[in-house]
């Protein structure tokens, strides 16, 4: 065996410090970067704190603005009922039947008067009012006025809440409102939400699509808040809790 040593060539190892002086560079730029961004964000956060509390107040009054809508529907909802009716009907070729309708209406005096819409009550043999307490009452016929689509009928109750009555006169076009409603005769307080779209539309219309005595409504309140069948004789209330309006849903032959 040959145990003389043996020359082992190694590699000499060089350092590119030109690289390192580059990469050296580059880690100083992103901490000084990095302190520059912080420091910027600590000045705008301090000097834009004024800011700050105005978009968190802005959030704050859209919170307040919708719990002020529930207060409002939750207020005015005691003062609606529901009103269903019944008359009777006759076919083409005499047949007798009972025809069932259903509304709204208002409750405007503690002792039981509540105005509706003629139309609601119109010809009808009996008419029933169930109040938001759940309690169904007859109702008699007080007063009609078909030049204007109203009625007053009457239930023998006491201590009812009557609703707050607004000025119509102070209404403006763009105005926020609120719809209440018994929509379709079957979903009691049903709520929608709108704006005063025109004021003092006058419009024909008639009892049925087909037939019916025509007559011409004035001086009534356009609005884009969804207005269904059962909707009639309901109210339409402004941002005070105010009933502005009657609603009504009738068959629109013309506007003049």
């Amino acid at each position: 065996l040959d145990f003389r040593k043996k020359k082992i060539k190694v590699p000499k190892f060089k350092i590119n410090w030109k690289k390192i002086k580059i990469i050296f560079a580059l880690v100083i730029l992103v901490l000084v970067s990095s302190g520059v961004g912080s420091y910027c964000t600590i000045l705008f956060l301090k000097h834009n704190s004024e800011l700050l509390n105005k978009v968190t107040q802005i959030n704050n009054y859209d919170v307040g603005y919708n719990t002020n809508i529930v207060n409002i529907v939750s207020d005015v909802s005691k003062s609606v009922v529901n009103i269903t009716t019944q008359k009777t009907t006759y076919g083409w070729f005499g047949q007798r039947g009972v025809s069932q309708g259903a509304g709204t209406g208002i409750i405007i005096s503690s002792d039981g008067y509540i105005l509706t819409n003629n139309h609601v009550i119109e010809d009808s043999d009996s008419v029933k009012v169930t109040i938001h307490s759940g309690h169904e009452y007859d109702a008699i016929l007080i007063k009609t006025d078909s030049n204007k689509d109203l009625a007053v009928i009457k239930v023998q109750a006491d201590s009812l809440k009557p609703v707050k009555i607004g000025d119509s006169d102070k209404i403006k076009v763009g105005e926020e409102v609120i719809a209440i409603g018994n929509v379709l005769g079957r979903f009691s307080d049903s709520v929608t939400k709108g704006i005063i779209s025109g004021l003092g539309r006058p419009i024909f219309t008639n009892s049925s699509q087909f037939y019916g005595n025509v007559e011409q409504l004035e001086d009534l309140i356009q609005t884009d808040a969804a207005i269904n069948s059962g909707n009639s004789g309901g109210p339409l209330v402004n941002a005070k809790g105010e009933v502005i309006g009657i609603l009504l849903l009738r068959n629109v032959i013309q506007c003049p």
